[in-house]
């Protein structure tokens, strides 16, 4: 289960994604037609890059080694003003 805080000055929030989620997600992210959208939408703007398709395999061996990695710190940000967010599995 990965763990979203976010803490303000009077509030704190901790939002649990399970790791299902993810698999869902990915899932959506790397179908054919999320892929061609946004590479238009990419073309449109002018650039040359484009997103290429990943393997689902590798995707879902990705997420079950982040699984493992039980307390891992992903993200820690402090904003100017005062919010402060951290990503932890």
């Amino acid at each position: 289960m990965i763990k979203v805080k976010i803490r303000k000055k009077y509030r704190n929030f901790v939002i649990p994604v399970p790791y299902a989620f993810l698999h869902f997600l990915s899932t959506i992210l790397n179908s054919n037609l999320t892929l061609r959208m946004a590479n238009k939408a990419i073309e449109k703007s002018g650039n040359s890059v484009k997103i290429p398709q990943l393997n689902k395999k590798d995707i879902q061996i990705l997420i079950h080694v982040l699984s493992e990695q039980k307390g891992l710190r992903l993200l820690e940000t402090k904003l100017k003003d005062g919010i402060e967010v951290t990503v932890t599995l």
